[in-house]
């Protein structure tokens, strides 16, 4: 099977946030987690299509994913249940922790954030900096993981830089 092309990845966001507004809050997202994976090295992270998904994996645990209308987050658990912060349970954000690959390694729930105008820039100055928390325990896992059968696609890096008009670094892939 081939990899998608830019105009391929480009449809798929497009389907999974046809409105423009959250479109670019969710690419914001994943950019600035990518920024982020990126501070710890660059081949401890990859952005990977698996399915209807596109997704942000450092060391093989994931990051970030953009699905159906929203976004998945992995946030550290610790700093989460240091933070108080209650507020955000409910309509923009709900708990998923199940089975997902890695998650077990390190301190952290995952959950799915739905895209607000009126609430994005408070919800992700806070989980921007429980997300970093995740991303750093993720760098530091080493659990001689067998190379990803998804390849890192540089077709939704390319898409990514071009839809947000601004540098998103490159992972070093082997």
């Amino acid at each position: 099977m081939s990899s998608p092309n830019e105009s391929e990845i480009r449809n798929l966001v497009e389907s999974l946030f046809p409105d423009r507004s959250k479109r670019l809050m969710a690419l914001e997202v994943l950019a600035g987690c990518i920024s982020e994976a990126n501070c710890f090295g660059r081949s401890k992270w990859w952005i990977a299509l698996d399915g209807e998904v596109l997704q942000l994996k450092v060391n093989d645990i994931i990051i970030c994913r953009l699905g159906k209308g929203s976004i998945g987050l992995t946030l550290d658990k610790g700093l989460w249940d240091r933070s108080g912060r209650s507020d955000v349970s409910g309509e923009i954000w709900q708990w998923k922790d199940a089975d997902l690959p890695g998650h077990t390694h390190i301190d952290a729930r995952h959950g799915w954030y739905t895209p607000d105008e009126n609430r994005h820039d408070d919800f992700w100055s806070w989980a921007r900096m429980l997300t970093a928390g995740a991303i750093f325990a993720a760098s530091q896992y080493d659990g001689g993981q067998q190379p990803d059968p998804i390849p890192h696609s540089h077709a939704a890096l390319r898409y990514l830089r071009n839809e947000i008009n601004h540098h998103v670094p490159d992972p070093l892939i082997d």
